[in-house]
């Protein structure tokens, strides 16, 4: 996260070091490519993006998600409201996939 982390940047990094995330080990702002992802999970390439007011282009954030899955890794997005406003029904989704992509080997 920047040296300001937005409010739903600082509740997103709360809810993944919950205790039902041990299991993996979350990065904030890592380097991927030409990217910078919010929160990652490298062992299960899974990116974790807050989107707010900065991601009002739909067609950069399409061009970047696809950009990473061709690296293998999966992108989940949330609106700011959705992190502020419903933080364990993100934490259900980021868990699933966790859970979902663990199977997998990189």
């Amino acid at each position: 996260m920047r040296r300001q982390p937005t409010p739903a940047e600082r509740a997103l990094w709360e809810i993944v070091n919950r205790p039902e995330f041990r299991e993996w080990r979350f990065r904030k702002q890592l380097s991927i490519s030409s990217y910078f992802i919010d929160v990652a999970a490298t062992s299960i390439k899974l990116a974790i993006e807050a989107d707010g007011d900065s991601h009002d282009d739909p067609e950069h954030d399409e061009a970047r998600d696809r950009a990473l899955a061709e690296e293998k890794w999966l992108v989940l997005r949330f609106r700011n409201e959705q992190i502020i406003d419903r933080p364990d029904h993100v934490a259900e989704a980021i868990l699933n996939a966790c859970i979902g992509r663990k199977r997998f080997r990189y």
